[in-house]
Parts: C-alpha cells; sequence; structure tokens
C-alpha cells in the first residue's frame, strides 16, 4: 500500500522557507508533511489521496480529532506506530472523536485522507488534531505508622 499525500496548511505557509524541512519520507518512498498539534485546520479539495504526521508532544494521551467530509465521501484514518486508532469509513459527514494512543515510543500520529473514496467528483474535506489532554494524577497521601509514637528519653539509668 502506498502512503498518500499532501500538504498541510502550515507547509503552505512556510513552503518558501521550510520546504525540504517539512518533507518527510513516508512509506513506499512517498513524501508526506509533517504538522503540530493544535495549528488549525488541515483542508483540501483535490481528489489526490493525502497523509500528515503530526506531533502531539507526548508518548501517550487522548485527544480531539475533527473532521468534515462535506458532501462528497472522503474517508479518514488515524494511525499511532502502525495501529489504527480511527477509521471513518467512506462517509460524508462532520464527526469530532476523542481518540487514545499509546503509550509507546514515538509522538506522532498519521493521518490519512482518501478523498472521493466512492469515486464522487469535486470533493472537499478538513480536520484539526487537538494536542492531547494532560493525564491526570491522583494525589493520594500516605501516613506511615509503625505502632506507638517514640517516647521521650528518660534521665533514669537503664537496668
Amino acid at each position: 500500500m502506498s502512503c498518500p499525500r499532501f500538504v498541510s496548511r502550515t507547509a503552505r505557509l512556510l513552503a518558501p522557507l521550510l520546504t525540504t524541512a517539512l518533507l518527510l519520507a513516508g512509506c513506499d518512498g512517498d513524501l508526506i508533511t509533517s504538522d503540530t498539534c493544535g495549528v488549525g485546520t488541515n483542508e483540501g479539495g483535490s481528489d489526490v489521496p493525502g497523509a500528515l504526521l503530526v506531533d502531539l508532544r507526548a508518548t501517550q494521551g487522548t485527544f480531539n480529532f475533527r473532521y468534515e467530509t462535506r458532501s462528497a465521501k472522503d474517508r479518514m484514518q488515524v494511525f499511532y506506530e502502525g495501529k489504527a486508532l480511527f477509521d471513518s469509513g467512506c462517509v460524508a459527514e462532520t464527526r469530532d472523536v476523542d481518540l487514545t494512543y499509546g503509550p509507546g515510543v514515538g509522538t506522532t500520529v498519521e493521518v490519512r485522507v482518501t478523498p472521493n473514496c466512492d469515486g464522487t467528483p469535486m470533493t472537499s474535506w478538513k480536520f484539526d488534531v487537538a494536542c492531547p489532554e494532560a493525564p491526570s494524577v491522583a494525589v493520594t497521601k500516605v501516613t506511615q505508622t509503625n505502632g506507638p509514637e517514640p517516647k521521650e528519653p528518660s534521665d533514669e539509668p537503664r537496668r
């Protein structure tokens, strides 16, 4: 299977300055772009499939994935370390999904877009990847006791 490709909003804005820095080698030698969570909407309208690596800045957590495939059906997929986290199927819808990933080694998820998955021309889609919520940490106060409280030393001699 070949990785699709497209150019994110950030890549289009920074292309004159950082073209080679934003392009990463994908599977089968294709090029995919890179972005950071929480930077805004990635959108497209071509019939060319695409993939975007999104840095979540953490090796585990829960993040919100929001997508809109509008009237022409498209397919959205999200992967972490090769494992599928989400697959919309071939749909025309707007949806918010909270996705949990990790623990793992990497900090990036891959979003793959397959436009016009049912052959309908003139697609238009967009998606947002929010940064993960910080994991909640429960704090418990522990008091250790090992028997009665120690007595103060006395002046009496020991026998």
